[in-house]
């Protein structure tokens, strides 16, 4: 439609909703910057305790890697395989969580890593660390609620769009005589919408219960239908073109207890949303 003001922009009810469709846009891209971004910011303290704390987590992380590949421990291998840049480009919540468990796990197998160098002073050292840059982070349930409710802004928002759209559908049927090559540009731009093929019909997110991080790789199952989608490295599972019907949906990660959720209803036209916090294993 920016291309083509010139066409519409006499008709004041479509300058309304173009514009209002616009703010919602830029709500939306808002809303997405403060979901994806750490709450706090990174000051410069933090940024350092962040940097000590990673540099720490590496001293237990490295053994421990070799250890699990020594003694073929894959899943072991896959909770503290990290990298220093893993944990300092990592969102602050989720950084505190990665070092967290490589923490607990070094911990657990430290009576078994006798041949390598792993030592309890640098699993002090790396509580240490952790406790001191924890001292700035905000906690899990204020960090928690306000993703909640950031998530359920976009959602509204998102409806909002939705409705302008609709709309705008209807106004733009006066085009379709006067202005068939604009008419015809706006169909093809709304064709996702009108044969609906990318409605979010059913939308789970995944969180830790105990700190609100996001739990990525979680598989969420749908038994009547067979089909399998794993959490993203945003938490979310978004299932487009299901049958509408109830469903019994599974959801499985190797380091949580299991969650089932029976009689699930799919509608059509209708998101169906979870917002999940699962329990360690």
């Amino acid at each position: 439609m920016d291309n083509d003001t010139t066409v519409w922009n006499t008709t004041p009810i479509i300058v309304t909703k173009h514009t209002a469709l616009g703010e919602s846009i830029n709500h939306i891209k808002d809303f997405q910057l403060i979901q994806n971004t750490d709450i706090t910011g990174f000051a410069a303290l933090k940024k350092a305790n962040k940097k000590n704390m990673a540099k720490k987590a590496l001293l237990v992380a490295k053994p421990t890697t070799t250890f699990a590949r020594d003694t073929k421990k894959t899943v072991l291998l896959e909770e503290v395989d990290f990298e220093l840049t893993d944990i300092i480009k990592a969102k602050n919540s989720d950084a505190l969580e990665y070092c967290n468990l490589i923490h607990d796990r070094g911990t657990d197998y430290l009576s078994e890593m006798g041949d390598y160098p792993i030592t309890i002073e640098a699993l002090e050292k790396l509580d240490a660390a952790i406790n001191l840059f924890d001292l700035s982070m905000p906690t899990p349930d204020a960090a928690h609620s306000e993703v909640s409710a950031v998530t359920k802004a976009i959602d509204l928002e998102i409806e909002l769009v939705d409705n302008i759209l609709l709309g705008m559908d209807e106004l733009m049927v006066t085009f379709k005589t006067t202005e068939t090559d604009f008419y015809n540009t706006y169909l093809s731009a709304r064709r996702i919408i009108d044969i609906g093929v990318r409605r979010i019909l059913m939308w789970v997110k995944c969180l830790d219960a105990v700190s609100g991080a996001i739990v990525k790789g979680a598989e969420v199952y749908i038994a009547e239908l067979g089909i399998t989608l794993s959490t993203t490295k945003t938490g979310n599972a978004r299932f487009f073109s299901l049958p509408p019907g109830s469903y019994t949906v599974t959801i499985t990660h190797e380091l949580y207890q299991p969650v089932t959720l029976n009689d699930v209803g799919i509608f059509e036209g209708k998101t169906t949303r979870f917002d999940l916090e699962l329990v360690r294993s």
